[in-house]
């Protein structure tokens, strides 16, 4: 079982390398029309797990109107402008009090319709951020390399120093465990090795990114950002641990074999990919 799962793993991330490789470093034609079609397709399939861990565990979820939302803000965000973002997020809005004019006092209408907006606005508007993030790359998209490697660096940094701290203190009661009641395997030992891996490459890769930061140095605003993506990381995989286990339910969905669901992939980035996007908004000269 382990062994096929080891294969199943490694056929995913082989293809999601291969489609990474692609919109980072293919021809620029070829990478936005696969990056088009990935944000929507990738926040689509999010709302979708998000709204059958909420039925499977007997709750209420509009999935049907809230995965044509996220996928027209989505698409709105890759291939209009920001206007079209807000006008659909908007009509989202003004969607969702007719959905509670027309409820009839009914609580398990009352609960879908706040479970929709809480799946469109944590999913869709962070889509949103990340898509803007990859429209500012020059030929060589390190902005968006930046995102993702530093985000992710924590992720696997702490798996790493967790496992291996894990190992040599087997005879002394073993790791520190952070919060057990929604990550067991997450401990203090593994944090702090993902928080130092973070910052090294947030200042390795920041000089790369040709980004003029109006506020900090190089170095501080590197540190600032390394700071921000590692807790933001964190925030992210907790979270989706949380509901996940609110609902009883292990895995977000099946849809990348040996990995889970699609939730399982991006939730670190709900949350960094907001956070990355104010702080270029905010320190740098960056425009939307």
């Amino acid at each position: 079982k382990k062994v096929k799962t080891f294969f199943r793993r490694l056929f995913s991330t082989v293809i999601l390398l291969a489609l990474f490789a692609l919109i980072l470093v293919g021809p620029e034609k070829y990478a936005n029309f696969t990056f088009n079609i990935l944000a929507p397709v990738f926040a689509v399939i999010s709302v979708f797990e998000f709204g059958m861990i909420l039925k499977k565990s007997g709750n209420a979820f509009n999935l049907k109107s809230t995965m044509l939302f996220t996928t027209l803000t989505v698409i709105s965000a890759a291939v209009l402008t920001a206007k079209f973002v807000l006008v659909f997020t908007l009509f989202f809005v003004i969607y969702t009090w007719t959905r509670f004019l027309v409820s009839k006092n009914d609580p398990f209408k009352m609960r879908a319709i706040f479970a929709s907006a809480a799946a469109y606005f944590m999913i869709s508007i962070p889509f949103c951020t990340i898509v803007k993030v990859y429209q500012m790359n020059d030929s060589y998209n390190m902005i968006f390399l930046y995102l993702l490697l530093v985000t992710k660096i924590g992720d696997i940094a702490a798996y790493v120093t967790g496992s291996l701290s894990g190992y040599f203190l087997r005879n002394h009661g073993g790791n520190h465990k952070m919060i057990p009641s929604i990550s067991p395997g997450k401990s203090y030992e593994g944090a702090v090795g993902g928080f130092i891996f973070t910052l090294l490459l947030s200042y390795f890769l920041w000089p790369f990114c040709g980004i003029e930061c109006t506020v900090f140095d190089p170095f501080w605003a590197s540190m600032i950002l390394g700071v921000l993506l590692f807790f933001g990381c964190m925030a992210g995989d907790l979270s989706e641990s949380a509901f996940k286990r609110t609902c009883k339910i292990k895995d977000s969905g099946a849809i990348l074999p040996g990995i889970g669901g699609m939730l399982d992939l991006v939730d670190s980035l709900m949350v960094t990919g907001p956070l990355f996007f104010l702080f270029l908004l905010i320190f740098t000269d960056f425009k939307i």
